[in-house]
């Protein structure tokens, strides 16, 4: 996500943490890295029973359901997800307790270090021949294809 714009509407209520007050710009910082940081580790904690490819897909097709969730009620949504995914033979107590365990927040700590040390500043991210290519247009994975496969023809073509 390159922008809030990219996953939020006018309007919509989200959970937000403080991480900045500004008092002589009169301006207020608010991140929802929070959020996403939650699906990442609910993305970790199924990929612990084998299963991350099939729910990260899950979670990405299904971020207005869960984007606009909080609490509880989004760690439930994680987990419907996550029934969804297994069919039911994942173990549940084991996919809630990963999500909050120490390990998968030194494993997403790490990953976060890596992509800041490359500044690459969310994902998805892809690189055609050391550029970037720039997704923040993309609303769903047809998006993603057609912009992709623009940058890929117009490389081609050269």
């Amino acid at each position: 996500i390159a922008k809030p714009a990219d996953m939020l509407e006018i309007g919509q209520i989200v959970d937000a943490r403080i991480i900045d007050i500004d008092d002589e710009k009169k301006k207020v910082s608010l991140s929802i890295r929070s959020l996403l940081e939650e699906a990442a580790s609910a993305a970790e904690a199924a990929g612990l029973q084998g299963y991350w490819k099939e729910y990260a897909d899950k979670l990405f097709t299904n971020q207005s359901v869960w984007a606009n969730a909080s609490g509880d009620s989004r760690t439930d949504i994680f987990l419907d997800l996550f029934r969804s995914v297994t069919n039911g033979a994942g173990d549940e107590a084991k996919f809630v307790a990963d999500m909050k365990s120490e390990n998968v927040k030194k494993k997403l700590n790490f990953d976060s270090g890596i992509s800041e040390k490359i500044d690459i500043p969310g994902t998805p991210a892809f690189f055609l021949d050391g550029e970037r290519i720039d997704f923040s247009g993309a609303k769903n994975a047809e998006d993603y294809y057609k912009i992709f496969r623009e940058k890929i023809d117009a490389k081609l073509n050269k």
